[in-house]
């Protein structure tokens, strides 16, 4: 499978990931919203999934596809976390 192919099919599932280009010292938590023949299209969002900014960029340039991440997980747990407390549930408590 080629890369444009893993990215379409990043971008058909949703999945939340990190994007490494060129010249960038830290992968952007994106959203891919399209994979053309020479360029991504994606949306640099917050650990929350809220929507920063939206980037076009050249193919040439990814040097690199995070899927999963141990600190974006940690950051979902704390998001999660936060939210019960916020709604006043327990934490842990199941329903």
């Amino acid at each position: 499978m080629h890369l444009r192919d893993r990215l379409i099919r990043i971008k058909e599932e949703g999945q939340l990931v990190g994007l490494s280009f060129v010249g960038v010292p830290h992968p952007y938590l994106s959203r891919v919203l399209r994979v053309g023949t020479d360029y991504l299209e994606f949306e640099v969002c917050t650990p929350d999934g809220a929507f920063l900014s939206q980037h076009l960029m050249p193919l040439q340039l990814l040097t690199g596809v995070v899927l999963a991440s141990v600190d974006r997980q940690r950051h979902t747990l704390e998001s999660l976390y936060r939210r019960e407390i916020e709604e006043g549930d327990p934490p842990g408590r199941s329903v």
